[in-house]
């Protein structure tokens, strides 16, 4: 049972098999026993020392440690096609090329606030080696993220003073999607305005109702609240004037 679990069903197999040959004199027998269990001993020693060559490079892949994990590829003593091994050399390879590329895209990249290139290089660097930082880049992304959720909570809000401050703030392309969306919800406020003063203008029942309902910025807005009670006081005329028509209809019908 000793000799099973040290050395596997395999070694016990050939052992009783050597042990059945009635040809071999006891001390051949004994000899050969001697000869196998020695290889069992150096084949698991050399197993032991792939293995512990298999973690080391599946730890230095983990830890993104170009040069650790290039002087465990240096002293493998193993088969060179081992698919371990291949799959280290492409890393490998893969962050050099990174080392060689990736500065000056990054530094160009910054410069220039090119925030689709920088997420890009950000993304190649986060399964690169760890000796290139992304810190930098990644704080630009941020902060331009968080001008991005204040421009676009101010445009969902219809608030055209955290618009406008928004876009004074903003610190990127100006042809960026995001701050042409509140430059047209500014301009989207100027024609809607337009539209209510004209309504008050006029005091024309459908226009008001249109404008009213059109308005999609600031509810405490002045000219809209001021259209908005025109709106009531006219549909309430309007009501009164149907109920005294109406009774004054039904008066005739009386009379007559």
């Amino acid at each position: 049972a000793t000799l099973r679990q040290s050395h596997g069903s395999e070694y016990m197999r050939i052992i009783k098999a050597v042990r059945r040959d009635t040809g071999l004199a006891p001390a051949d027998r004994h000899k050969v026993e001697t000869e196998l269990a020695a290889r069992m001993v150096r084949a698991r020693a050399i197993a032991g020392d792939w293995h512990s060559g298999v973690l080391e490079i599946r730890s230095g892949i983990t830890a993104r440690e170009l040069e650790k994990l290039k002087a465990t590829l240096a002293k493998w003593n193993f088969a060179p096609d081992d698919p371990e091994v291949a799959e280290a050399t492409a890393v490998v390879q893969r962050w050099e090329r990174l080392l060689g590329e990736i500065p000056q895209l990054l530094q160009t990249a910054l410069e220039e606030r090119n925030i689709p290139q920088l997420r890009s290089l950000v993304a190649d660097l986060v399964e690169g080696p760890s000796s290139l930082s992304a810190s930098e880049a990644q704080k630009l992304l941020d902060r331009y993220d968080a001008q991005v959720r204040a421009l676009t909570n101010a445009i969902a809000a219809g608030d055209a003073k955290a618009i406008r401050a928004a876009i004074s703030a903003w610190s990127f392309d100006v042809d960026d999607a995001h701050c042409l969306a509140g430059k047209e919800a500014l301009e989207r406020r100027v024609k809607q305005k337009e539209v209510l003063l004209a309504a008050l203008q006029s005091r024309n029942g459908a226009e008001l109702a249109l404008a009213v309902d059109g308005w999609a910025f600031e509810k405490d807005d002045e000219d809209y609240l001021e259209a908005k009670a025109t709106l009531e006081a006219f549909r309430e005329a309007t009501f009164e004037l149907a109920r005294l028509t109406n009774a004054e209809s039904s008066d005739l019908v009386g009379l007559s």
